[in-house]
Parts: C-alpha cells; sequence; structure tokens
C-alpha cells in the first residue's frame, strides 16, 4: 500500500492539494478510532449481554423511546448507542458505561474536527 506523505518537504511550497492531503489525514484518525470503539462496545454487547438473542424486561418500560409501541420492550444486539446506555444506567454496569463515554468523546473528537475542517479552514459555510 502506498504511504500519503503528511509533510510536504520544505524545498516545495504548500498547495491547496497539500493542504487537503493533510486534513484527510487528521481527520480519517479519529474516524477510524470511533469506528474501532463503536465495533468493540456491540461485539461485546453481543457477546456478554444478548448473545445474538433479544432480551426482554431489561427495564426500559419507563424510557419514552417505549412508550409508544404496542410490544415489549426489548434489546437487541442491534439497538442503538442510547438504548444501551440506558440499559447500562439503569443496572449501573460501570464497564459498559465506561465503553460508551469512550464512543462519545471520540465522537465529540471527531465533530470538533469536522467543524474546524469544514467551517474554520474551508470557510465551506460563509
Amino acid at each position: 500500500m502506498p504511504q500519503l506523505l503528511t509533510e510536504t518537504p520544505n524545498y516545495l511550497p504548500l498547495t491547496n492539494a497539500d493542504i487537503q492531503v493533510r486534513d484527510f489525514i487528521e481527520l480519517t484518525t479519529p474516524v477510524l478510532a470511533l469506528e474501532k470503539i463503536v465495533c468493540a462496545l456491540y461485539e461485546r454487547w453481543n457477546r456478554e449481554y444478548c448473545q445474538g438473542q433479544w432480551l426482554y424486561q431489561v427495564g426500559l418500560d419507563e424510557v419514552p423511546y417505549f412508550k409508544y409501541f404496542d410490544y415489549d420492550y426489548l434489546l437487541t444486539s442491534h439497538s442503538g448507542l442510547i438504548q444501551l446506555r440506558k440499559c447500562a444506567d439503569i443496572h449501573q454496569d460501570a464497564a459498559l458505561l465506561v465503553q460508551l463515554e469512550e464512543v462519545a468523546s471520540t465522537t465529540r473528537s471527531v465533530r470538533d474536527k469536522l467543524y474546524k475542517l469544514l467551517v474554520m479552514e474551508s470557510a465551506c459555510f460563509e
């Protein structure tokens, strides 16, 4: 696989393409980290909690998301991050909460880098 240049040699002036490559590298690093963290969370959720099955009666009956459905509240291996966080909060699962906080902090990092790239540096929204 070819290596991307992260630095331009001193004898060449920086071009717009060089800046775009640098920005792409700076953005993809936290995005790939976020992907790994979310995949690890769902692998753990499936392996240790639901084991490919549906989980019923997990204490989410008072969560607004489930109030508007006619069927039993349940969680699956594909349940959303908000539902996983609610379940971890209710059951006070510290390990799962730590992993969910890691997802949240990495998401904030990606969002901040996107904002910096789109609004501050490239002025896409002026």
